[in-house]
């Protein structure tokens, strides 16, 4: 009998209880990270320039042909804190998620193409940059995917690219000056004789040394 109105004295405690923890668990669980998300983190090391030297492979549906692609060998990836630029092509606010992947079924799945061309390692790391994705190869490599293709980027020093884009000196004739001597203006200058067309060169005066022989007085 004791027990019975021990019971009915806690029930109205025990039901908002109960319901508090069940709430507080099923808030726990909620905000616990998922497989996918504990696996992505950021990645700002390819953070850099690099310049793309080769096509690697292409993905069943490209927005770019094979002559579009080439176009864009020679030219610039730039990525910053704030932008990606390929080529000309601009993109704002990269995000820089990254996922280490398997790279023969993450090709099948996302572009129903093959890995095998790509040399990536397994796993390889996927940065999402935004507007477009980069697989690091290595430190100095990655393989940049734009429009459907797969180009090769290497890095590059920023101080060299910054060397390619200076303009070929041009070597510029310096007049030899005398010192205390100023140059004569170039309308000053006394204009050479031009010989006219079937004129023979003048000969140039003989000097006669007294009491030397001269073969042209005997005649």
């Amino acid at each position: 009998m004791a027990s019975r109105t021990t019971r009915n004295s806690l029930a109205p405690w025990w039901h908002p209880l109960a319901r508090l923890s069940t709430l507080a668990i099923a808030f726990f669980f909620s905000h616990l990270p998922s497989a996918s998300a504990r696996d992505e983190f950021r990645d700002r090391s390819v953070i850099g320039t690099w310049q793309l030297v080769s096509v690697l492979d292409f993905a069943t549906i490209a927005s770019l042909d094979a002559a579009e692609t080439k176009t864009l060998l020679g030219k610039f990836l730039t990525i910053s804190e704030t932008a990606v630029r390929v080529g000309e092509e601009l993109c704002s606010q990269p995000e820089f998620w990254a996922e280490r992947v398997i790279p023969e079924p993450h090709m099948q799945e996302k572009l129903h193409s093959s890995a095998q061309r790509l040399h990536l390692p397994t796993p390889v790391t996927m940065v999402e940059l935004g507007c477009t994705d980069v697989y690091i190869r290595n430190p100095g490599q990655l393989v940049l995917l734009w429009g459907g293709a797969m180009f090769d980027a290497v890095r590059i020093d920023p101080a060299r690219r910054q060397a390619s884009k200076a303009l070929p000196v041009t070597k510029r004739a310096i007049a030899k000056t005398v010192p205390g001597k100023p140059l004569k203006p170039a309308m000053d200058r006394k204009p050479r004789n031009k010989r006219q067309a079937g004129e023979r060169p003048p000969r140039k005066a003989r000097s006669h040394v007294p009491g030397a022989w001269n073969a042209n007085e005997l005649f």
